[in-house]
Protein backbone atom coordinates (compact mmCIF):
# COMPACT_ATOMS: atom_id res chain seq x y z
CA UNK A 1 0.00 0.00 0.00
CA UNK A 2 1.57 3.33 -0.84
CA UNK A 3 1.76 5.70 2.25
CA UNK A 4 -0.26 8.41 1.28
CA UNK A 5 -3.16 5.76 0.83
CA UNK A 6 -1.78 4.47 4.14
CA UNK A 7 -1.95 7.72 5.94
CA UNK A 8 -5.84 8.38 4.29
CA UNK A 9 -6.90 4.95 6.09
CA UNK A 10 -5.23 4.93 9.07
CA UNK A 11 -5.67 7.50 12.30
CA UNK A 12 -2.43 8.28 14.28
CA UNK A 13 -3.80 6.45 16.95
CA UNK A 14 -4.10 3.46 14.88
CA UNK A 15 -0.44 3.90 13.22
CA UNK A 16 0.69 3.83 16.93
CA UNK A 17 -0.87 0.64 17.89
CA UNK A 18 0.74 -0.67 15.19
CA UNK A 19 4.03 0.59 15.72
CA UNK A 20 3.83 -0.96 19.46
CA UNK A 21 2.79 -4.03 18.04
CA UNK A 22 5.48 -4.41 15.19
CA UNK A 23 8.22 -3.00 18.43
CA UNK A 24 7.26 -6.37 20.00
CA UNK A 25 7.13 -8.60 17.45
CA UNK A 26 10.14 -7.67 15.94
CA UNK A 27 12.23 -9.04 18.90
CA UNK A 28 10.37 -12.04 18.96
CA UNK A 29 11.33 -14.64 16.68
CA UNK A 30 8.82 -17.11 15.74
CA UNK A 31 9.92 -20.45 13.86
CA UNK A 32 10.95 -19.44 10.62
CA UNK A 33 13.19 -17.21 12.36
CA UNK A 34 14.76 -19.32 14.43
CA UNK A 35 15.60 -22.00 12.05
CA UNK A 36 16.92 -18.79 9.54
CA UNK A 37 19.21 -18.31 12.76
CA UNK A 38 20.48 -21.91 12.85
CA UNK A 39 21.23 -21.72 8.95
CA UNK A 40 23.25 -18.69 9.61
CA UNK A 41 24.38 -20.04 11.93
CA UNK A 42 26.05 -22.93 10.41
CA UNK A 43 27.07 -21.11 7.42
CA UNK A 44 29.48 -18.70 9.68
CA UNK A 45 30.75 -21.50 11.78
CA UNK A 46 32.19 -23.13 8.58
CA UNK A 47 34.45 -19.71 7.75
CA UNK A 48 35.22 -19.76 11.61
CA UNK A 49 38.77 -21.37 13.36
CA UNK A 50 36.80 -22.38 16.46
CA UNK A 51 33.10 -23.03 15.29
CA UNK A 52 32.45 -24.41 18.54
CA UNK A 53 32.01 -20.81 20.28
CA UNK A 54 29.48 -19.56 18.24
CA UNK A 55 25.53 -20.18 19.35
CA UNK A 56 22.82 -19.55 17.95
CA UNK A 57 21.64 -16.67 20.04
CA UNK A 58 24.72 -14.82 18.28
CA UNK A 59 22.71 -15.00 15.14
CA UNK A 60 19.62 -12.92 16.43
CA UNK A 61 18.55 -9.32 15.43
CA UNK A 62 17.42 -6.96 17.10
CA UNK A 63 15.37 -4.66 16.06
CA UNK A 64 15.02 -1.13 17.34
CA UNK A 65 12.74 1.80 16.89
CA UNK A 66 14.35 4.15 15.19
CA UNK A 67 13.22 7.18 17.72
CA UNK A 68 14.99 6.68 21.02
CA UNK A 69 12.32 6.13 23.75
CA UNK A 70 12.80 9.51 26.24
CA UNK A 71 12.56 8.56 29.60
CA UNK A 72 10.16 10.43 32.10
CA UNK A 73 9.37 10.08 35.56
CA UNK A 74 5.68 9.44 36.87
CA UNK A 75 5.61 13.13 38.05
CA UNK A 76 6.45 14.38 35.02
CA UNK A 77 3.76 12.66 33.30
CA UNK A 78 1.34 13.21 36.15
CA UNK A 79 1.85 17.12 36.11
CA UNK A 80 1.71 16.72 32.18
CA UNK A 81 -1.89 14.94 32.54
CA UNK A 82 -3.05 17.31 34.60
CA UNK A 83 -2.13 20.35 32.76
CA UNK A 84 -4.05 18.92 29.92
CA UNK A 85 -7.01 18.53 32.07
CA UNK A 86 -7.35 21.49 33.36
CA UNK A 87 -6.63 23.07 29.94
CA UNK A 88 -9.45 20.91 28.79
CA UNK A 89 -11.96 21.76 31.47
CA UNK A 90 -10.84 25.15 31.28
CA UNK A 91 -9.66 25.74 35.67
CA UNK A 92 -7.14 27.86 36.05
CA UNK A 93 -4.69 26.94 38.72
CA UNK A 94 -3.81 28.88 41.75
CA UNK A 95 -0.37 30.32 42.54
CA UNK A 96 0.57 27.96 45.13
CA UNK A 97 1.36 25.41 42.19
CA UNK A 98 -1.20 23.06 43.32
Amino acid sequence: MPLDECQRKHTYRQYRAWMAWLDKQWNQPDRTDNYLMQIAAEVRRGNLKNPSKLEVKDMRLKFESPQPKAKRDAAQVAARAKSKWFGFLKIKRSNDGQ
